[in-house]
C-alpha cells in the first residue's frame, strides 16, 4: 500500500479507465471532423454548380445590354458613369 491509500493494481486500473475515456473522446472528435470535411465538400460543390451558373446570367447579361449601350450612345454611358463618380 502506498502514501495515498491507493495499491499499484488501483492505480493501473484508474489510468486505463481514464485512457479508455479519452480514446472515446479522440475518436468522436475524428468522427465529427469527418462529417465536418464531407459538409464542406458538398457546400464546395455548390459554390461550383453557382460560379457556373453566374457566369452563364454574366454572358446572357451582356448580349442582352450591349445592343441597349448602343441605342442610349457611349457619351450618354460615360457621362453617367463620371457623374456617379463624382
Amino acid at each position: 500500500m502506498s502514501e495515498d491509500g491507493y495499491t499499484t493494481p488501483e492505480r493501473l486500473s484508474s489510468l486505463e479507465a481514464k485512457t479508455d475515456r479519452v480514446l472515446e473522446e479522440i475518436s468522436i472528435l475524428r468522427s465529427s471532423f469527418v462529417e465536418l470535411e464531407k459538409y464542406m465538400g458538398n457546400h464546395a460543390k455548390d459554390i461550383a454548380a453557382m460560379k457556373v451558373e453566374l457566369n452563364f446570367f454574366k454572358t446572357v447579361g451582356a448580349w442582352i445590354f450591349a445592343p441597349l449601350l448602343g441605342l442610349i450612345g457611349l457619351g450618354s454611358v460615360l457621362a453617367i458613369v463620371y457623374a456617379l463618380m463624382r
